[in-house]
């Protein structure tokens, strides 16, 4: 059983913007065991340091104090990085979404651009649901679950963006259409009154 260093961990939760949360979710641990580590009361075993360093997508010496370093080294190593690539891959996707919502509402915008949007954000928010049958959502952690819920949810959103404006677009064409028509309607019957 090792100390972590209470400042560091903290500092490193913060510039991933992490919740206390997430990071016991990610770690596999509590919440109490995370609460526990930053106001530095305490030690933790190996494989607990191992685990928060882990969800903080980094290397365990940046969480030890400089002489506790050595100690955690002969230990093997976990895959630290893999669950921060998918939280990563979580958000691009998100703001992806969020990118594809907002040139949506763009008026300007191609209505066959604008529906292709749509189409990726539903083909992308079906595939994620292929992904995850109900086995496997047993098997997640409530931080997995919660980022394939919203990176769904921004893509449902980012849909939903686009079809509105889809139909305004559409509304209005059809109005400008019916406009025209009667506008020619008059111009035919103005021209029969003058002749």
């Amino acid at each position: 059983m090792q100390p972590l260093d209470a400042e560091r961990v903290k500092e490193w939760r913060h510039r991933r913007m992490l919740s206390q949360q997430e990071v016991a979710d990610r770690a596999g641990t509590s919440l109490f065991t995370i609460q526990r580590i930053e106001r530095g009361e305490g030690n933790v075993r190996p494989k607990t340091g191992r685990g928060v360093a882990a969800a903080l997508g980094i290397p365990i010496e940046e969480l030890l104090p400089k002489a506790q370093a050595p100690l955690f080294r002969g230990l093997p190593e976990q895959e630290p990085a893999e669950e921060w690539r998918e939280s990563r891959f979580a958000m691009t996707i998100a703001n992806a979404a969020k990118r594809w919502g907002e040139a949506m509402a763009d008026t300007s915008m191609d209505n066959d651009k604008r529906s292709g949007l749509i189409n990726a954000a539903l083909d992308m928010s079906d595939l994620i649901s292929e992904q995850v049958n109900e086995e496997d959502w047993e098997t997640l952690t409530n931080q997995e679950r919660r980022e394939i819920l919203a990176t769904m949810e921004q893509l449902g959103a980012a849909a939903e963006r686009g079809l509105n404006h889809l139909e305004q677009s559409l509304r209005t064409r059809a109005e400008e259409q019916s406009f025209r028509e009667r506008r020619e309607q008059i111009r035919q019957w103005t021209q029969q009154i003058s002749a």
